[in-house]
């Protein structure tokens, strides 16, 4: 019955017709992409793409299809049908992995990748540091969705300048990892839209937030504070990776299950944060008496808690974080109907 709920079946599209991708088309494909990698500024160029094999994808189960960049031509359809897996089933701890924890292949690809990139910017721009964080850092991330934060510690940062700095970043890796000589100039780095203080980009299929700021302590330029808040980064990550290491394994679970779970509903605007997910799971794990010793437990008070409308999280720097107000009670009413659906 679980391998039921949990059937994937992957096909993609050639010359108008659909066909069933297998282990040996992912293959094909990955090696076809190496052979036509023609020019190498870096040597590591040629790391294998982030794409695994099939039947080790792990992409959201909300859309019936989903559109990427194939390996190593042009952007192709690719679809998949599947049975969402049911909640009650992911608190079984082993079937929760299988389904939503990424694996280590993917984490060492996903690395590889990261490392490319952290070494082109730091010969291209020189800056004071890069911090690699977020959920991949944390290793909070969810298999089948995730982006890599990348945070630029400028020197001399000047907060005016910063679409001067993100130009910067797009040609420096616009040079580092050019068009591939295909036939169609297939791009290995796909730039996406910007927020004022971060450039949002895929390289090779992985999704990367490049986060330009600069050392809060030399504020030569009168930058305002929210220019420094990728600075906290590393105090952020800090706190949940010290939790994680208070809690144990338990609380590490209950992250990638209420990130999952946060993801299947449709919000009005974003919906609750990724970090603001993190907070509330720890917020329950230290309200707790005494703190939960299995996923379900641990699940059933993240949900009460919600249900209570207490919504409200701090971190260690004594930011408060909670969903956004238009999808506040949604986010109570969310909570709500799965605790029935688990338990009634």
């Amino acid at each position: 019955h679980l391998l039921d709920v949990m059937e994937v079946r992957w096909c993609y599209r050639n010359d108008k017709q659909w066909n069933t991708y297998t282990e040996g088309d992912s293959r094909a494909i990955e090696h076809a992409y190496q052979q036509q990698v023609q020019r190498d500024p870096l040597r590591e160029m040629k790391c294998p793409m982030i794409p695994l094999a099939a039947g080790q994808y792990r992409f959201d189960f909300n859309s019936g299809h989903q559109y990427r960049a194939d390996a190593f031509t042009w952007r192709r359809y690719i679809k998949r049908e599947c049975f969402k897996p049911i909640t009650r089933h992911l608190l079984d701890v082993n079937v929760m992995q299988h389904v939503l924890a990424a694996s280590a292949e993917h984490e060492s690809r996903a690395s590889a990748l990261v490392n490319l990139l952290v070494r082109a910017l730091h010969a291209g721009i020189r800056p004071q540091k890069i911090y690699e964080g977020g959920s991949f850092k944390k290793n909070t991330n969810l298999g089948y969705h995730h982006d890599v934060d990348l945070v630029l510690f400028l020197n001399d940062f000047d907060f005016r300048k910063m679409e001067e700095y993100k130009a910067l970043c797009r040609q420096v890796l616009t040079n580092a990892f050019p068009n591939l000589q295909d036939e169609y100039g297939s791009p290995q780095v796909w730039y996406k839209r910007s927020t004022p203080y971060c450039q949002k980009l895929s390289f090779r299929m992985l999704d990367v937030d490049l986060v330009i700021t600069g050392d809060p302590h030399q504020n030569y330029y009168n930058n305002p504070p929210a220019s420094y808040h990728g600075a906290c980064s590393l105090q952020n990550d800090d706190e949940i990776l010290n939790a994680k290491a208070q809690y144990g394994n338990t609380l590490h679970y209950l992250i990638i299950l209420c990130k999952h779970w946060k993801r299947q509903n449709q919000w009005t605007q974003r919906g609750p944060a990724s970090y603001y997910i993190e907070l509330l799971c720890i917020r329950t794990f230290a309200t707790a008496e005494p703190p939960p010793r299995d996923l379900e437990t641990a699940f059933r008070l993240f949900l009460e808690r919600i249900m209570r409308a207490d919504v409200q999280a701090w971190n260690a720097r004594n930011v408060e974080y909670k969903p956004p107000r238009e999808d506040q009670q949604a986010f109570i009413e969310y909570a709500s109907r799965t605790h029935r659906h688990v338990w009634f």
